[in-house]
């Protein structure tokens, strides 16, 4: 607040909290085996084109049976075009297979593993590949020197010290008299300098006109040095110091130490662990310590192409050079070891010299007639930390033979994020009832809540392999074109509409053409059709159940489902400013307004019913919810009721004959 003294008016800026902004709702995130790419991690795409980039091609076996239920084929990239080409705009894809990629463990000089080198692609060929660990130095090898320098005292007044020559001094510097033996007692930090007078924070003993003054030598323990030049050192840089021991004369020492900081003023100050021991001398009559920085290389051989030489690196972040992300190759990935070292400075930092690293994983080919429900769940744990999936789909999974198991796993994920919905395809070749049909399929596929659909049958397509004047039509599962519809019909109409109705596009066909009373008992069941009905060609979408248990009638319909992860992630998000405010009524207003105003604008877009807000909508939030026992555990409850739209999935007309008083009425 403002100081109120001067009679006026003042003015006081309130920012208020920000609006809820509604959360995506048609990334679909794509799981199943490919030709290439990463095994196991979520990749974003934003079109088939970055798919055929990382994953490879369309693939088909070329003489397609509809009734073989584990077809050579992949339907990945099937799914994936179809979802594009029906207006999907941004999706990830997980690739599952056996493959393994080739790694090498690069060790510190503790013998812990320090980082490990993986091959970019799995597969044998990663075998092929040499790396190799070399040292290098930024500094080059003969290192960089110490600041050096020294002056005649002309003058001496209190704490002031008139030199010859005050350019080679710095403030920040320590200065001693130049005598032999160097007293390590008798010495003063520069405080400042004008001209040549310089200041200093104590007096030198014995310190008289005549004499010089010079830099003193490193001391034990002393962790602030300057250099005459900081090429190659960096923050993070280990470097040996290395020189004459002022304590013995013409004897070298040296050690290992970490820089910690590097000033403007060419300042280095090292870290305290490991503790300095030696001495450095820095008189004129000597050569000056060095640093010589110790870097590695890396080298990655990969037959047919020239060496990837990745110089400089270095094992602390920050360093410029620090691996993980120095390293930026086609080939080769860099990974965190396993378990951490534990080695002390400078040993956790300095790699051991290998000339040729030992594979210590070997590369191992795709083989995918083993995939199994195994590699499908490693798929969907590598999606669970990804926040903005929307829909979850594997097309390929009714293709393998533990299919049905990788459906549920897909179901009871997406039941368990409660932010995701499954679209799952029917098997090919599945019929109406009976064993092995899509009712049977059906019936294990219960979805709690709501967040699973399924789609029978398969769509028929033009074969993109096929070459000939007679093109060669292929089934592929529906689920990846409807990923595309829901995505199209979210962005025409919101998520509240029914993604039913519409054309699906893309397609020539359906396996089995389906009539009314086919259609009835798998709608009720939920199973959702898709149709081409008599006198057109164009295939549409007839069905907008999920797989939750029919008589629980809250989530029997897809959008409604959806509507409410929308809401339910929209709130998450927008309201998550107010975690640890004061949990007070001014709180309470604060998000009852925000909240309704949301939900206004949900209303408002067609999504709730009701003639007005008050009828589509509460939003509660008072001491009846929040007693002080509540308030006391730092809990703060918000009620909200919401009436959804839900599809008009049958329409009634009544039609009367009427002569002007009479009616007749038929239904």
């Amino acid at each position: 607040m403002p100081v109120l003294d001067v009679p006026g008016v003042y003015i006081d800026e309130v920012t208020s909290p920000g609006v809820i902004t509604g959360v995506g709702t048609s990334t679909a995130a794509f799981i199943g085996p490919a030709l290439n790419g990463p095994i196991n991690l979520p990749t974003r795409i934003s079109s088939f084109d970055d798919f055929l980039k990382t994953y490879g091609q369309l693939q088909s076996n070329g003489s397609f049976n509809p009734f073989i239920l584990t077809p050579k084929v992949s339907y990945l990239a099937f799914g994936v075009k179809a979802f594009y080409d029906n207006g999907g705009a941004q999706a990830y894809v997980v690739r599952v297979g056996t493959a393994k990629a080739t790694a090498w463990d690069v060790k510190n000089a503790n013998g812990e593993v320090a980082f490990r080198l993986q091959a970019q692609q799995q597969g044998l060929a990663g075998n092929n590949i040499t790396v190799q660990v070399q040292t290098a130095n930024a500094t080059t090898a003969a290192g960089v020197a110490l600041a050096t320098a020294i002056s005649a005292v002309a003058s001496i007044n209190s704490l002031t010290v008139t030199v010859a020559d005050a350019s080679h001094f710095r403030i920040g510097d320590t200065v001693t008299r130049d005598v032999t033996p160097e007293i390590f007692t008798n010495r003063a930090t520069i405080t400042g300098i004008q001209a040549n007078a310089i200041t200093l924070s104590a007096p030198l003993a014995g310190l008289v006109a005549g004499d010089k003054l010079r830099l003193a030598s490193i001391a034990p323990a002393q962790i602030k040095m300057r250099l005459a030049s900081s090429s190659g050192v960096f923050p993070g840089s280990i470097v040996v110091l290395k020189g004459d021991d002022a304590n013995n004369t013409g004897t070298t020492v040296q050690e290992n130490v970490l820089v910690q900081l590097l000033d403007g003023g060419g300042f280095a100050t090292v870290a305290t662990a490991p503790a300095r021991t030696k001495t450095y001398n820095l008189a004129s009559a000597v050569a000056p310590p060095v640093l010589i920085s110790q870097e590695f290389r890396v080298i990655v051989n990969v037959p047919g192409e020239a060496a990837q030489v990745f110089d400089n690196l270095s094992l602390s972040p920050e360093h410029p050079g620090y691996v993980f992300s120095a390293i930026n190759s086609a080939d080769m990935t860099v990974l965190p070891p396993t378990v951490p070292p534990v080695a002390a400075i400078p040993q956790n930092l300095i790699p051991a010299v290998v000339g040729n690293l030992a594979i210590v994983v070997p590369g191992v080919d795709d083989n995918p007639s083993s995939i199994g429900a195994t590699e499908y769940e490693s798929a969907l744990n590598a999606l669970k930390d990804i926040e903005d999936v929307n829909m979850v789909l594997a097309p390929d999974a009714v293709a393998n033979a533990s299919g049905l198991t990788i459906q549920q796993d897909i179901v009871l994920h997406c039941v368990t994020k409660k932010d995701r919905f499954a679209i799952l395809d029917s098997r090919l070749g599945a019929g109406i009832s009976g064993p092995g049909s899509i009712a049977e399929q059906r019936l294990n596929l219960q979805a709690d809540n709501g967040y699973a659909a399924i789609y029978y049958p398969w769509l028929s397509i033009k074969d993109p392999t096929s070459t000939g004047p007679i093109p060669r039509n292929m089934l592929v599962p529906p689920s990846g074109a409807m990923a595309g519809i829901y995505a199209r019909t979210d962005n025409e109409r919101g998520v509240h509409k029914a993604p039913a109705n519409t054309d699906v596009r893309g397609v020539n066909g359906l396996e089995r053409i389906l009539s009314d009373a086919q259609q009835g008992p798998l709608n009720l069941a939920g199973v959702d059709v898709l149709r081409i009905f008599p006198g057109t060609a164009q295939v549409v979408v007839w069905g907008a159940r999920t797989t939750v248990d029919p008589n629980i009638n809250d989530w029997l319909y897809l959008n409604v489902r959806r509507l409410m992860i929308y809401i339910e992630q929209s709130i998450e998000s927008g309201i998550r400013w107010a975690v640890f405010e004061p949990n007070g009524l001014p709180l309470w207003q604060q998000l009852k307004r925000t909240l309704n105003d949301f939900l206004t604008r949900v209303w408002q877009s067609g999504a709730l019913f009701g003639a007005t807000a008050d009828k589509a909508f509460y939003v509660r939030i008072d001491e009846g919810l929040n007693p002080p026992s509540t308030r006391a555990l730092g809990q703060l409850h918000i009620e909200i009721g919401v009436a959804p739209v839900r599809p008009a999935e049958f329409i009634v007309v009544r039609i009367g004959l009427w002569d002007g008083g009479a009616q007749i009425s038929e239904n």
